[in-house]
C-alpha cells in the first residue's frame, strides 16, 4: 500500500477481495483494517484494552472475518480524511524511529486512532487521544505519547513551529526537518467502486446463505433457493455423481450422452436448445416438470474432473434467450453454489459428553437455590411460627424446591421422561394467585376455582410452570387484572377436560404476529424474550392438551385445555 491512503470505500473493497477469496495472510489483513481510522476502531471495539496494542495478534482470522461482514452490511458514511491521518502516522513512525524505536508500535497505533472518535480507559493513549493537537509548549511533563504525537501533528502543518517541537521532545531541530511525510491521496470514490463492493457483498452474503442452508437442510434446498434467487426460477434439480453416473435421488443417469454428463464432462453451461435431446433427457425434463432447462456444472477448480454436481434450471425459452448474453451471472451462480460443497459438515454430538455438561451445569444450578433455602430457613426461624411473612416464606420455598425439580429433570438427556404424572389444580392455582398477589405492586389477581377440584393429567411442576409463564406475560403486558379459571367435566368426542383460562385486561397481543407461539416471538426485550408462550404449548401438547387464545384491545385470554385424570 506504500504512502497512498486508500478511502473507506476502497479499504472496504480489499477487505471484501479478503473475505471472499478465503485469503488467510494475516498480514494482508492487518494492513487492510489499520489503512483506515473509521475501521480500524471498528475493529478495536471487539477488543479489551490489554488487546489492543497487539491486537492483530489478539484477533483470529475467523473472528476478522465476522467484522468484515458486519462492516460490509452496515457501513458508516464519513467524511473522509483518511489523507491526512496517513500522513500523520507516517510522521510519527519516523518520530518513533528517531525518539524511542522500541515505542515504534504503540505510537503508531496510537497515531491511527487520532480524530477517530475511539475511547480507551487506557491512561497514555487516552491522553494522547484528548491533547494532540495542543501546542508543544503546552505539553511539557505529559505522556510521551502526547508529546510525540502533538509533534507529529504540528510537522504535519504548514509552518510548524520547530524549535518548540524539538524542546519538547528533546532533540534538536536538524532532526525534525523536512520529516513530514509525503502522502499521496488515493483517487477519488467512482461509481463503478461502489457497483463493484454492493455486488462483492451481495455475493459473500449469498454463499453465506448456501453454506448455512446446506449445514441446517441439504444441497438440494440450497441450490432451489439459488436457483430461485438468481434465475426467478422455482423449478430446479440437483444431479450429483454416482457410482456409475449422475444421479438426483430418484432417477439415476447412465449414459454419457445425456445432458447431465456431456455439461460435467465440458465443464461449461449448455441449454437444451443447443443440446441433442435423448429419451432420457425428455424423461428428466418431464420429472422436473419443464419444456427447457439450463444445465450448470459446479465445478470446484478449473481442471476438467472437478464437477461435483450439475443443477438443471428450469426457464422459458425466452427466458433461456435472456441468459444467452449474462455470463457473468452463471459464473456467479456457478461461485456461490460451490459454497454448498465447500461448507463444513455440521459435527455430531456426543450424547454421554452432552449428558455430562448438562450434570454440570445443573451442579452449578443447583448451587445458588440451595443457598436460598438455607437463608429461608434461618429466616424462618428468626421470624417464628407465628409471624404474617410464614405463608410468603413457604410459598417461596416451595418454587424453589419446583426450580430444582424442574432442572433436575435434564439430569440425563437421553433418559427425560416424558410420561406426565397428575395433580389437582385449584390448590396449585391458587399458590400461584397468592404468590403473585403479594409481589405485584400494581396488579391484582383473581382465582376462580371448580368447587370439584379436577384432577388433570400433567405433572405439578409442568401446570405450574405453563401458569406462571401466563400471569408473567399478563403482569408484563400491562394488565392491572387478571382473572385465573378452572372448569372441569368439559367433554368432546367422547374423553372429559380441563380448562384452565387466564384473563387479563392488558391493550391486547399486536396483530401483526403470526403465530406467538413461536420461540423468539415477542414485543420485550431481555435475553429470555419469546420463549415463555413456546415453553407453554409445549408443556401442554405433551400431555395430550391444546392451548388457545383470543385476544382484542380489551385484554387477552387464554385457555389450557388438559385430559382430565381418567382419560388415561
Amino acid at each position: 500500500m506504500g504512502n497512498t491512503s486508500p478511502t473507506m470505500l476502497q479499504t472496504l473493497l480489499i477487505l471484501a477481495n479478503l473475505y471472499e477469496t478465503d485469503d488467510t495472510d494475516p498480514v494482508k489483513w492487518r494492513i487492510a483494517i489499520e489503512s483506515h481510522p473509521r475501521i480500524f476502531v471498528h475493529f478495536l471495539r471487539a477488543l479489551t484494552p490489554e488487546e489492543i496494542e497487539y491486537w492483530d495478534e489478539s484477533t483470529t482470522t475467523e473472528e476478522l472475518r465476522e467484522l468484515t461482514l458486519t462492516l460490509l452490511n452496515h457501513p458508516t458514511p464519513i467524511k473522509d480524511d483518511s489523507g491526512n491521518n496517513q500522513r500523520l502516522v507516517e510522521t510519527a513512525r519516523r518520530l518513533a524511529q528517531i525518539t524511542e524505536p522500541a515505542l515504534e508500535r504503540r505510537i503508531v497505533l496510537t497515531a491511527r486512532l487520532l480524530s477517530s472518535g475511539y475511547k480507551t480507559p487506557e491512561q497514555g493513549i487516552a491522553e494522547a487521544l484528548q491533547h494532540f493537537a495542543r501546542t508543544p509548549a503546552q505539553l511539557h511533563d505529559t505522556h510521551f505519547l502526547t508529546r510525540i504525537l502533538a509533534v507529529a501533528w504540528q510537522l504535519t502543518s504548514n509552518d510548524p513551529p520547530l524549535s518548540d517541537c524539538a524542546l519538547v521532545l528533546k532533540v534538536s531541530e536538524d532532526h525534525l526537518e523536512n520529516l513530514a511525510v509525503s502522502v499521496t491521496a488515493a483517487e477519488h470514490d467512482t461509481e463503478d467502486q461502489v457497483k463493484e463492493l454492493h455486488a462483492l457483498t451481495s455475493l459473500i452474503n449469498l454463499k453465506n446463505t448456501v453454506s448455512r442452508l446446506t449445514q441446517l437442510s441439504s444441497q438440494e434446498l440450497a441450490l432451489s433457493y439459488l436457483a430461485s434467487t438468481f434465475f426467478d426460477s422455482a423449478k430446479s434439480q440437483l444431479f450429483l455423481q454416482s457410482e456409475n453416473g449422475w444421479t438426483d435421488g430418484s432417477q439415476h443417469l447412465t449414459s454419457s450422452h445425456s445432458i447431465v454428463a456431456t455439461v460435467a464432462e465440458s465443464g461449461k453451461p449448455l441449454s437444451t436448445p443447443a443440446h441433442q435431446m435423448t429419451v432420457i433427457d425428455e424423461q428428466t425434463l418431464t420429472n422436473l416438470g419443464a419444456n427447457d432447462v439450463l444445465a450448470i456444472p459446479v465445478m470446484m477448480d478449473q481442471t476438467p474432473d472437478s464437477c461435483v454436481a450439475v443443477v438443471l434450471v428450469g426457464l422459458s425459452k425466452s427466458g433461456l434467450m435472456e441468459l444467452a448474453g449474462q455470463a457473468d451471472l452463471i459464473a456467479g451462480f456457478q461461485t456461490v453454489a460451490r459454497a454448498a460443497f465447500s461448507a463444513p459438515v455440521a459435527a455430531s454430538i456426543d450424547l454421554e459428553d452432552l449428558n455430562q455438561l448438562t450434570r454440570e451445569i445443573i451442579h452449578e444450578a443447583n448451587n445458588p437455590l440451595s443457598t436460598v433455602q438455607n437463608y429461608l430457613k434461618v429466616l424462618s426461624l428468626k421470624l417464628g411460627p407465628e409471624h404474617e411473612a410464614q405463608p410468603t416464606i413457604d410459598t417461596i420455598s416451595n418454587e424453589l424446591y419446583r426450580a430444582a425439580s424442574v432442572i433436575g429433570q435434564f439430569q440425563s438427556i437421553s433418559s427425560i421422561n416424558s410420561v406426565a404424572d397428575s395433580c389437582r389444580l385449584n390448590a396449585i392455582v391458587s399458590d400461584q394467585t397468592t404468590l403473585f398477589n403479594q409481589s405485584s405492586e400494581t396488579g391484582s389477581f383473581f382465582f376462580d376455582a371448580d368447587p370439584n377440584d379436577p384432577e388433570v393429567d400433567i405433572s405439578p411442576d409442568g401446570i405450574t410452570q405453563a401458569i406462571v409463564n401466563l400471569l408473567k406475560n399478563a403482569t408484563e403486558s400491562g394488565a392491572d387484572s387478571v382473572t385465573i379459571q378452572t372448569t372441569g367435566n368439559l367433554r368432546q368426542s367422547g374423553q372429559r377436560y380441563v380448562e384452565v383460562t387466564v384473563r387479563d385486561n392488558g391493550p391486547g397481543i399486536d396483530s401483526s404476529i403470526d403465530d406467538i407461539f413461536i420461540r423468539g416471538t415477542t414485543t420485550k426485550d431481555g435475553a429470555q424474550r419469546g420463549q415463555g408462550l413456546a415453553i407453554v404449548r409445549n408443556l401442554i401438547q405433551q400431555c395430550g392438551g391444546i392451548v388457545s387464545y383470543r385476544s382484542s384491545t380489551d385484554g387477552t385470554e387464554f385457555r389450557l385445555t388438559i385430559p382430565e385424570k381418567e382419560n388415561r
